[in-house]
């Protein structure tokens, strides 16, 4: 995957724009595993999910995290107890909102790492990462 020239230098960008980047590197991640992306950046009082997507009859929630180098851990160990929980707050609105109930739903990350070649960033989906609560 051809990245933007942006992204191979992380000091030169905002976090929210590299953070974006690594979002839209993830969408097309999805689309090619056959995923429908139903919404990007949902938000509700209880916080935002950065996807959801549909794969057959479920509903992934997926929290994508970008990071330029592991100094401070593996992108997904970024994702805590309170950030599951938000997660799981805004995705049972979602649910509620949009009168879903004959799908399956969990919670996903996508991983998103450029330090050891920024051309080709490392990507890791893990499927029911954490319980929707």
């Amino acid at each position: 995957m051809r990245l933007p020239k942006l992204f191979k230098k992380k000091n030169n960008i905002s976090n929210k724009t590299f953070g974006d980047i690594g979002e839209d590197i993830a969408e097309s991640f999805l689309l090619a595993a056959k995923y429908t992306i139903l919404h990007r950046n949902f938000r509700s009082k209880h916080g935002e999910i950065d996807i959801i997507a549909r794969y057959k009859k479920t509903i992934a929630f997926i929290e994508v995290k970008t990071r330029s180098s592991s100094l401070f851990g593996l992108p997904e160990e970024a994702v805590n107890h309170k950030k599951q929980l938000r997660i799981s707050q805004t995705a049972r609105y979602y649910i509620y909102k949009n009168k879903l109930s004959d799908l399956n739903f969990r919670a996903d990350i996508i991983s998103v790492q450029t330090s050891s070649d920024p051309e080709n960033p490392e990507i890791r989906h893990i499927t029911d990462a954490f319980t929707i609560i």
